[in-house]
């Protein structure tokens, strides 16, 4: 277990978000200012961030190693442009299908890497990126106020915890008192009993798609991924799956047991993988990437940690137009179907919960 160096929040002092004793700010009202991280609350207060050295979840995508691992569960090629790491669907006669491109803005500016790709011919390219490509906003599918809520962890635990809103305090401290427990996960078994948890969050992978257990079993026994659990009574009642990207720790997927949500141990497993992040010294913890309005209650949740929000886009480029018809005939066909859910590598997004 890590050590536990919980501290009581400052009644007194001004919120976190700009009002008295933490109160929190109208969601559907916050605006992102830039690409600086930070957020404007209801009330015109503008939080901003240092966040200099922070590398986009998406970068991990440019890593050779990690996208041989990704593309061999998924049956993508792996195609490199002097460095510029693109992910494609082929088949036979046909060529590239599908492409998906994570992170680009590691390799350079719009310009470096769009002239890598821009003829690569795939009926669609998903692009991931935390960097506004303007030139590309006819294909930008992602939501407006999409972002990734960002923890900085380099001035200590003390620091972060000073950032969290009472009411974290408070559900860390009852998880504590009830002898909730965590552990890394090191073993198959474990993580086994972690994807069954993943299946009941996602109905079966009905609200979003999962990775398959194989894809995570071998991150876990490689350099990239991690994964934490906590229990109580022996029962595993929630977990995060973690993805080491850079500096940054990334909590891909994972959250409470649907089951066990009485229990309230969300605060207390990221509380956990951030104290984990601090051990290894790390600098940034990414709670994840999601729209501010689409799912208010878990915006609300992931705001009480005090992140800085960077902007996130997604861009769905259509490359051959023939290519495209071919690929949404065949993914009608199987449209209820992995198969087709499949069909197009790019759609697949990374996420947290």
């Amino acid at each position: 277990m890590v050590e536990n160096r919980l501290c009581a929040p400052d009644e007194n002092k001004v919120g976190h978000y700009g009002s008295p004793k933490g109160f929190y700010p109208g969601i559907m009202e916050m605006k992102m200012t830039g690409f600086s991280g930070g957020y404007s609350d209801d009330e015109g207060v503008t939080h901003k961030g240092n966040m200099s050295g922070w590398h986009t979840a998406f970068s991990i995508f440019q890593d050779p190693g990690f996208a041989e691992i990704y593309a061999d569960h998924y049956r993508l090629a792996v195609l490199d442009f002097d460095g510029l790491v693109v992910m494609v669907r082929r088949i036979p006669l046909i060529g590239c299908l599908g492409g998906l491109l994570g992170g680009p803005e590691e390799h350079g500016p719009f310009e470096s890497w769009w002239q890598e790709v821009r003829s690569l011919g795939c009926s669609y390219l998903c692009i991931h990126t935390n960097v506004h490509a303007a030139p590309l906003d006819a294909h930008l599918v992602s939501p407006a106020d999409d972002c990734n809520f960002v923890i900085d962890l380099r001035n200590g635990e003390e620091q972060v915890l000073k950032n969290f809103h009472r009411t974290l305090h408070q559900n860390i401290r009852r998880a504590l008192e009830m002898s909730i427990s965590d552990r890394m996960v090191e073993d198959d078994e474990t993580l086994r009993a972690l994807y069954k948890v993943f299946q009941r969050i996602s109905r079966g992978g009905t609200l979003f798609e999962i990775p398959p257990f194989a894809l995570l079993r071998d991150l876990l026994h490689s350099p990239y991924g991690e994964a934490l659990v906590v229990e109580y009574d022996g029962q595993i009642v929630g977990g995060l799956f973690l993805l080491r990207v850079s500096n940054v720790v990334y909590a891909w997927h994972g959250g409470p047991d649907p089951e066990m949500r009485h229990l309230n141990v969300g605060a207390l497993l990221h509380y956990r993988a951030m104290q984990w992040g601090i051990s290894k010294g790390f600098s940034f913890y990414d709670l994840g990437q999601q729209s501010l309005s689409e799912n208010p209650g878990l915006t609300r949740f992931k705001m009480h940690f005090g992140p800085l929000l960077k902007p996130s886009f997604q861009y769905m480029v259509p490359q051959s137009k023939i290519k495209g018809l071919a690929v949404k005939a065949l993914a009608s066909l199987f449209a209820k179907t992995p198969r087709g859910r499949a069909m197009i590598p790019g759609c697949r997004s990374p996420r947290a919960g």
